[in-house]
């Protein structure tokens, strides 16, 4: 697989297989207020996932090559990439939640009806942040601007701003739909002892077994057929220094894999 916005150094396999779900890595970090270092998780992830003993699920196209320092044009070779290539189900590894959007794009240019589930600790609804649009603080609210239906779970902190925006635009969850739809796993949704790989944490968040309870209950409402794809974001290998976010985000990865094919 080849396309000129694609690096494959890194990839899990050399090889195609015609497996049913294609990862595909942005490391991208650049509008990251706090210390970047999430252009390093994709192929953290990927180190990860080859100590742990699981079956081989995924291709793997590798990371879209980004332009530091500049978010649209990095999001703009992200959708070129995705237009060019096939796949059945998507894995999207980030890199900070402003990646997030370029799948999303593609997918609602798919599916008209597509809806959008956020595990997050934080609505990510701000217009603009110090004059930027496309902005990990921004992003969901670009991502809301596409047309699409936002569904939150774990939200905990917020500024007034986003909490009228969020009362006017997000949906509960009991209003899911069996209709198209995408996953985005900010790893801030879950509690600071799991998140301590997260430059943006906060406490009193969720456990693993709290997420895959959530998980079940969506595939149960939305049909796992209905999943397009998902994405992990915001992990920072530099800040963690145990390894407990690294492996939580691979045995996301697989776990949600296995309970989509």
């Amino acid at each position: 697989m080849n396309h000129v916005f694609l690096d494959r150094s890194c990839v899990l396999y050399e090889d195609f297989f015609e497996k049913d779900f294609l990862i595909i890595g942005v490391p991208f970090d650049s509008t990251e207020t706090s210390l970047p270092g999430q252009r390093l998780a994709p192929n953290k992830i990927r180190e990860t996932i080859k100590s742990k003993d699981t079956e081989r699920l995924w291709d793997d196209a590798g990371n879209v090559v980004v332009v530091p320092g500049n978010a649209k044009k990095t999001l703009k070779r992200a959708e070129s990439v995705l237009e060019k290539i096939d796949f059945n189900k998507l894995v999207v590894l980030g890199g900070e939640h402003t990646i997030t959007y370029a799948p999303v794009k593609y997918f609602k240019s798919k599916h008209d009806e597509l809806q959008v589930i956020v595990f997050d600790a934080h609505y990510d609804l701000k217009d603009d942040y110090e004059g930027e649009l496309f902005n990990h603080s921004t992003i969901m609210r670009r991502i809301k601007e596409l047309g699409v239906e936002l569904f939150y779970l774990g939200v905990r902190r917020y500024d007034e701003e986003e909490e009228k925006y969020a009362s006017k635009c997000v949906k509960d969850i009991s209003y899911l739909k069996r209709a198209p739809t995408y996953i985005t796993i900010d790893l801030d949704y879950f509690d600071v002892s799991l998140a301590m790989g997260c430059a943006d944490k906060e406490s009193n968040g969720f456990t693993y077994k709290d997420f895959i309870n959530e998980i079940d209950m969506i595939l149960d409402i939305v049909d796992k057929k209905n999943v397009v794809g998902f994405d992990i974001v915001e992990l920072n290998p530099l800040l963690d220094v145990s390894g407990v976010t690294t492996s939580l985000a691979a045995d996301i990865l697989i776990e949600i894999s296995k309970k989509l094919k």
